[in-house]
């Protein structure tokens, strides 16, 4: 039998320690096998963790000895661990803890002070060779035989994520990005692929996706404040700098960038007093959308803009009313402002996006890639266009626009319609962003 193969589940009523090697368990959707003992104690065993669908092991799972003492040794470990990760965050392995399988285990990062280790003869051979053309600054071949590595074993996570790194570097965001998304889907208990996701985003000047990454982490590991920094950084991006400084102010970590930190607060404490400044022509704004006064609505958000410059949410809302009023390149400077808000605000992007490709080239390609599913248009927009009312969705070209629906939409609707618009134009654009929506929708 092969690490990857399925076995039988993990029974902790049923199963003793020495019958726990070749089941199987299931963390956060994603299977592993159990594989060879690793070592014992009083109060757990431990055998490495084999993720099934790449084959690598990540992890090691410690199954408690008595279920009954769980508890009290749950508590104790997550007081010590706690203590540990404010002195020394880059060194202290991640972990979950979970009941599953009729009792108390954990996972644990089994590589957090080692280097990666491939298992396979073949792709550790190629593994070796890309650090080796690493070392000596050839980009082109340490790339190349990543790729080799995913073309034996596509699920190959460390490959996919250090491709990416090599990929930035060159230039080719969209499968940068799709990389490492493809990473973090496949194993989404690896908590070191979510941190690189976060520099990432930020990196690519892609702060939503930023916060987007570091949300699902603290859903898996609720404790992690190793990033807080770059959340506050990415926070203040999105216009939000009272969240950036709530975010510095709780941090209890011993090692934090106090410098980042620094620069961080002191711009999130300016924006905040320019916006003091900006408020009321900000609220002459609203008073001037609510009737309908779109042209004062504009002089109004110019006026904010001049106290408070480069704001995020004004230069959004600026890029808003000029989509809805179907001024020409609106599209453009609204997917940009897209970029520094937080998910939360896209669907209202992207239905004043569609509605600006119906009001300037109705029945073109352009507008009808913006789906046709029928969708209510925008308030105080009502009946001022013929033809259906696109879905508040666009087929986006541009990558900044990507990545910011539910997962069944993207697979079911968006990746199909990218890839007819790809065999009907061929235009690589649309094969680039079927291939983006396919890797973070799953395989």
């Amino acid at each position: 039998m092969t690490p990857r193969e399925a076995t039988e589940p993990l029974d902790l009523d049923r199963h003793s320690p020495d019958e726990f090697e070749g089941k199987s368990v299931i963390v956060n959707g994603t299977a592993y096998r159990i594989a060879g003992f690793v070592g014992q104690g009083a109060e757990k065993v431990v055998h490495r963790l084999v993720n099934l669908r790449s084959g690598l092991a990540y992890h090691v799972i410690k199954v408690y000895r008595d279920q009954a003492l769980a508890d009290r040794y749950i508590d104790e470990r997550r007081q010590g661990y706690a203590q540990l990760k404010q002195y020394f965050s880059d060194h202290v392995p991640d972990y979950i803890i979970m009941y599953a399988n009729n009792g108390w285990y954990e996972l644990q990062d089994s590589i957090a002070l080692l280097r990666f280790d491939d298992p396979a003869p073949q792709t550790r051979e190629e593994f070796d060779a890309a650090r080796a053309a690493v070392e000596r600054q050839d980009a082109d071949a340490a790339l190349a035989h990543l790729d080799e590595i995913l073309r034996i074993n596509p699920f190959h996570t460390q490959a996919l994520a250090e491709s990416s790194e090599i990929l930035v570097a060159q230039g080719e965001r969209a499968e940068a990005l799709a990389r490492y998304y493809r990473a973090v889907t496949i194993e989404p208990n690896y908590c070191a692929y979510y941190k690189g996701l976060m520099q990432l985003t930020y990196q690519l000047g892609m702060p939503f996706l930023t916060l987007d990454a570091e949300q699902e982490m603290k859903r898996h590991f609720p404790y992690q404040e190793e990033m807080s920094e770059v959340t506050a950084a990415a926070l203040l991006a999105c216009g939000e700098p009272q969240a950036a400084i709530e975010v510095l102010t709780s941090c209890q970590r011993k090692d934090v960038d106090r410098d980042l930190a620094s620069k961080v607060r002191t711009a999130a404490e300016s924006l905040l007093d320019a916006r003091r400044r900006a408020m009321h022509h900000w609220a002459a704004a609203g008073e001037a959308v609510v009737a309908n006064q779109p042209e004062e609505a504009a002089r109004a958000l110019q006026a904010a803009l001049g106290e408070s410059p480069g704001d995020p949410w004004l230069l959004a809302n600026k890029a808003l009313l000029a989509a809805r009023a179907g001024s020409p390149g609106a599209e453009g400077e609204l997917a940009r402002a897209m970029a520094a808000l937080r998910i939360d605000y896209h669907p209202a992007c992207m239905t004043s996006l569609a509605y600006h490709a119906q009001l300037t080239a109705p029945g073109t390609p352009t507008a009808l890639d913006a789906l046709s599913a029928p969708a209510e248009p925008p308030s105080g927009f009502e009946g001022q266009r013929s033809g259906p009312t696109p879905a508040p969705a666009l087929l986006w070209l541009d990558l900044d626009g990507a990545l910011c629906l539910p997962i069944a939409t993207v697979a079911e609707v968006l990746a199909p319609a990218a890839l007819a618009a790809y065999a009907r134009t061929s235009n690589a654009a649309y094969r680039t962003v079927a291939q983006l929506y396919l890797a973070w929708s799953g395989p």
